[in-house]
């Protein structure tokens, strides 16, 4: 095979390998990515000064705030959904697992429009008619995913996106207030002066001294001139510029917020249950790893998770996958946790999620609304982290608001769970029939790939003892 051959081939694997696998190893990328023996010196070679000359190029062209990083393009449904190449590849025993999932659903029980669709039966359709992993593989269904124009009308999407629709809970009075203070203000000056002047007692107000927090911290990145300063990591990104999200929740005792690649409890048990096909502790197994993950920390139960991207680009592979299944299908896992723990309050719980690309977030909900189909509502449009102290204000109102909200929905979703645990804490004996409740599929779970183990230096050193005794 030719240099060149070997090198586009080699790229185009590593590139998507890292894309699509949790817990990256050389061995692994070796034994199922490449077949054959091309001259992995030279490909190798070859792929880190390609890297190489990109990074330097990224770095001195394309800070983290430059335009071309920043907004967001639109993309065709094929370049979202269809042509994804990082994504997971179904086998067609995996087709065939996932058509046997939609086949065992009961046609009374599924979701049906006004128009007389039924939900299921066309998510069944475009997931026989897609290879490529997406939500519906999962019984996960976006209505803002282009991929459902080719399968519903307008009408019928917009049905999907308004019927029983969670709603983002408005912050209060007195911190819109707080808010307007800083209305018609442009420059840092103007900015921090203002802050300094409006007193905010942590005890008495602590939601309004989170906002004054965030207007702090934001002044202060201005100050130091953050957003000039190159490529960061993703790590900056989150505890420099994104912190408000976590202190937002630092004044609530019920909920937890924990980062830095924190294991998801109710994914570690959907993957240990479809191996084991049992319900037991997921110990030895991993779960998907989030940036963020919400819960509680005596009963473990999971009400959101967050996924930090380096890059203010919405539309590159990374940002995609987290935003349409990534996201989703962590933030089912923990959803159905919670409705197998508390079945009467299945079409009230949601869980949330923030889905984040440098300087862009998006807010998520997850619910099931009807049917065997979970739903993700999202924004239209990812909202941006105001860069300068002209335009600061009116770019950060929203985004308060939407991280604030996010917490009233978990804490909302936490306060049902409380009421239906009090409502069934009645002390009595005897056999008590089980609350009917739909159930719901898990999410899709690629089958893992077989690894080559490499033979262990104790059976090497037996093999070469009998072949000298020989």
């Amino acid at each position: 095979m030719a240099n060149k051959d070997i090198d586009a081939r080699f790229n185009v694997a590593l590139s998507n390998y890292f894309d699509s696998t949790e817990n990256p190893t050389l061995e692994h990328f070796v034994t199922t990515e490449i077949s054959g023996n091309p001259d992995w010196y030279k490909a190798l070679l070859s792929y880190i000064n390609n890297q190489s000359a990109g990074a330097d190029k990224s770095v001195s062209q394309e800070p983290i705030n430059s335009p071309s990083s920043s907004i967001p393009s639109k993309s065709s449904p094929s370049s979202t959904t269809t042509t994804n190449s990082s994504r997971h590849l179904l086998s067609e025993s995996e087709i065939e697992y996932i058509n046997s999932v939609y086949q065992g659903l009961s046609n009374e029980n599924m979701w049906t429009l006004s128009t007389g669709t039924k939900v299921e039966k066309v998510m069944q359709k475009c997931a026989s008619e897609n290879k490529l992993e997406q939500g519906a593989h999962s019984l996960i269904i976006d209505p803002l995913d282009p991929v459902w124009e080719f399968y519903f009308t307008d009408d019928e999407r917009e049905e999907l996106s308004n019927f029983k629709a969670p709603k983002l809970p408005p912050m209060s009075s007195k911190m819109e207030e707080y808010l307007q203070e800083f209305d018609d203000l442009v420059t840092w000056d103007e900015l921090w002066k203002k802050v300094n002047e409006l007193v905010v007692d942590i005890k008495k107000d602590p939601e309004v001294y989170w906002l004054r927090t965030s207007i702090i911290n934001a002044l202060e990145l201005y100050h130091c001139d953050f957003f000039k300063k190159g490529v960061k990591s993703e790590a900056d990104i989150l505890h420099r510029v994104w912190r408000i999200i976590y202190l937002c929740f630092d004044n609530d005792s019920r909920i937890t917020v924990t980062s830095g690649e924190k294991t998801s409890y109710a994914s570690a048990l959907r993957k240990k249950c479809i191996q084991n096909d049992e319900k037991e502790s997921p110990r030895r197994f991993f779960g998907t790893r989030t940036d963020l993950i919400f819960y509680t920390p005596l009963t473990m139960n999971e009400f959101g998770t967050t996924e930090i991207g380096l890059n203010s680009r919405t539309d590159s592979n990374k940002a995609i996958n987290e935003l349409e299944l990534k996201c989703p299908k962590t933030m089912k896992d923990m959803l159905l946790r919670n409705i197998r723990l508390y079945p009467g309050i299945q079409r009230d719980l949601v869980t949330c999620g923030f889905n984040i690309s440098g300087l862009y977030i998006n807010q998520l909900v997850m619910d099931n609304p009807s049917g065997y189909v979970c739903r993700l509502s999202r924004l239209p449009e990812e909202l941006q982290y105001p860069e300068e102290p002209c335009d600061f204000i009116e770019l950060i109102k929203p985004i308060l608001r939407i991280i604030y909200g996010t917490k009233v929905q978990m804490e909302t979703t936490l306060k049902k769970i409380k009421n239906k645990k009090a409502q069934d804490g009645v002390l009595s004996y005897g056999f008590k029939k089980p609350i009917d409740v739909l159930p719901l599929p898990s999410c899709f779970t690629p089958i893992p790939t077989p690894r080559k183990r490499k033979p262990s230096t104790s059976s090497l050193s037996d093999n070469s003892l009998s072949s000298n005794k020989k």
